[in-house]
């Protein structure tokens, strides 16, 4: 684990997975869609000029939101949302493609980033909230859906064996359960109030 130096003038800055998009020795860094967010990259990049091989930027008029991307083995799922435009999800599919990715875009409504309505929870399965996402990019998948009451459920944190989620939806963390998974509760109410979830706080690096 590494911490980042505190941004003042960034109150968004903690959630870094917005920042970029890590696959391996691939790096792309994002042009966030709120103006105000963009030099929350250059931090960022000089911790990953360490760690990766190869480091690729999102030029404009693109704008690309790391929330808005979601990794399922070689394929990105990526939200078309008020943050992540059609030319970021371009640029985005053209330097991945030689790595082997497929890009999937998937039309989001109702919130503000795509891992706020659909995660990966492993085994085949997902979680969504199906009213803020378009779910037929996912038919392959098993699709379990958030609690009646719990609209901001959809967000979990896959750590290799292991799932974090939320405290506090604690509905759809019993219909977890029921399908199987063992959620390890995470409190995050604060954050949560800035519409944030698990996954937003981190990027994830693979060996």
């Amino acid at each position: 684990m590494r911490h980042l130096p505190d941004l003042p003038r960034h109150a968004d800055g903690v959630f870094v997975e917005d920042t970029a998009v890590v696959l391996g020795n691939l790096a792309i860094l994002a042009r966030p869609g709120a103006e105000s967010r963009r030099h929350e990259t250059e931090t960022v990049e000089a911790v990953l000029r360490g760690l990766v091989k190869r480091i690729v930027k999102i030029r404009g008029p693109g704008t690309l939101d790391g929330g808005d991307v979601l990794r399922a083995g070689k394929t990105l799922y990526v939200g078309l949302s008020t943050r992540t435009n059609a030319e970021g999800i371009r640029q985005l599919t053209d330097c991945t493609v030689a790595d082997g990715f497929t890009v999937r875009a998937v039309h989001l409504k109702g919130c503000l980033h795509l891992k706020t309505a659909v995660s990966m929870l492993g085994d085949g399965a997902v979680l969504a909230n199906p009213a803020w996402v378009d779910l037929a990019p996912f038919s392959d998948y098993r699709v379990i859906r958030v609690a009646k009451g719990e609209p901001f459920a959809a967000n979990s944190l896959r750590l290799g064996e292991e799932l974090l989620y939320p405290a506090e939806h604690v509905l759809t963390a019993e219909l977890l359960r029921a399908e199987g998974f063992a959620p390890i509760l995470t409190p995050i109410s604060e954050l949560a109030k800035a519409e944030a979830g698990l996954t937003c706080l981190s990027l994830l690096l693979s060996a």
